[in-house]
């Protein structure tokens, strides 16, 4: 098992007036800077990407980094700081790059799970899910073409991500977006699978879940009127759902 020092981490929801810029020698330990909502350009070294939800890239240390975003569509991004304690280990051959992942709910929860390890003094299980991120990212270098910026339709979906994760009350429908994009539930359904790797379902669930762990960590709201703001008809139903996809329910999640 490859073992990392994590020197900070964290979620940085972007202002629409966010913008950043490091010294000429950036910083002296590497950095996974991944997106999961907005749209955005980072230089690194010299070198631009686009960056959307999906874009991670392992920042190398001691390089310049300029880095803006669209004010009408800001970027969260989760950052988390990091060395091998063998250089051997170093991502050097991930540094720089910007790799679209494969899975996005798979990969921010495997990054919520380092944030969560290193703030409650984990170490060990913060550098083995932090290895476990670096080997998803390993495998969508393998499989994504030098120069490749995309399909067409990758944009779209991303849209489609972001209006999940930022609606109010009960998420759009795959009919509503089929009906927006002028494709066929089917077909859309299909691409959105093939670009996020997750039945459009399974996202939409991840998606309401997630924001029901952040309202039931930082508001007083109950238990039934967090199920009313995210859309639930019942709250029995959303209980079963939050316990089957956490493994526990979320009065216990509030209180751990």
């Amino acid at each position: 098992m490859r073992e990392y020092i994590i020197n900070s981490c964290g979620v940085s929801d972007c202002p629409p007036e966010w913008s950043w810029i490091t010294g000429e020698n950036g910083f002296g330990d590497y950095d996974i800077w991944a997106a999961f909502r907005g749209r955005g350009k980072i230089s690194v070294g010299g070198q631009e990407f686009d960056v959307s939800a999906g874009s991670c890239i392992v920042l190398p240390p001691h390089k310049k980094i300029i880095a803006s975003h669209d004010p009408n569509d800001p970027l969260l991004i989760i950052h988390i700081h990091f060395f091998a304690s063998n250089e051997n280990e170093a991502p050097v051959l991930l540094s720089g790059k910007c790799v679209s992942v494969r899975d996005i709910v798979f990969f921010r929860d495997i990054l919520d799970r380092v944030l969560i390890c290193y703030y409650r003094n984990l170490p060990e299980k913060a550098s083995m899910w932090l290895s476990a991120a670096l080997s998803e990212l390993d495998a969508a270098v393998d499989v994504t073409p030098e120069g490749d910026s995309g399909s067409k339709s990758r944009p779209m979906i991303y849209e489609m991500c972001d209006e999940i994760n930022s609606s109010r009350g009960a998420p759009p429908l795959l009919s509503e977006f089929a009906k927006k994009y002028g494709y066929s539930e089917a077909y859309l359904g299909k691409l959105f699978r093939k670009t996020v790797g997750v039945e459009f379902s399974g996202y939409v669930i991840n998606a309401r879940i997630n924001k029901a762990k952040i309202l039931l960590r930082s508001s007083d709201y109950t238990v039934g009127e967090i199920a009313e703001l995210l859309g639930y008809c019942d709250a029995c139903f959303f209980v079963k759902q939050f316990t089957k996809m956490t493994g526990t329910t979320p009065g216990r999640y509030r209180r751990s």
